[in-house]
């Protein structure tokens, strides 16, 4: 069988963008607020994509275009799930269409998001 190779986002540099989102659910702004402060203090920027912060950490949908921003925008190198949760899953059909393979990014979560890890490995991304 011949497979892909695996792709390995490059390495986060000083300056690099990286982007919070909430694709699970409600995300504690506290929370987020003090990991924006451990990002900069690494020399990278925090992008809190816009419905990151919602009560509801937004719906289906907006949850689905802030996750997409994150993996489209060519500035953006990594993505920090805000926290895991059940809602995760929703998000995988229309994130498996993507591109995603263009241009990899480092994906960090834990729980449920482990199904978002699961679709980054489908298509040979560490």
């Amino acid at each position: 069988m011949n497979q892909k190779p695996v792709l390995v986002p490059r390495s986060l540099v000083r300056g690099d963008k990286v982007a919070f989102v909430a694709p699970a659910g409600i995300a504690r702004a506290a929370d987020i607020f003090l990991a924006v402060r451990a990002i900069e203090q690494q020399g990278w920027k925090p992008v809190v994509m816009p419905h990151a912060l919602g009560r509801y950490s937004g719906s289906v949908e907006e949850r689905l275009d802030d996750f997409e921003s994150a993996l489209l925008d060519p500035e953006i190198r990594a993505i920090i799930c805000a926290r895991g949760g059940y809602g995760a899953i929703h998000l995988l059909d229309r994130l498996d269409r993507l591109p995603l393979r263009d241009d990899p990014k480092w994906l960090v979560g834990f729980s449920d998001i482990s199904a978002l890890h699961a679709l980054m490995n489908r298509h040979r991304i560490a």
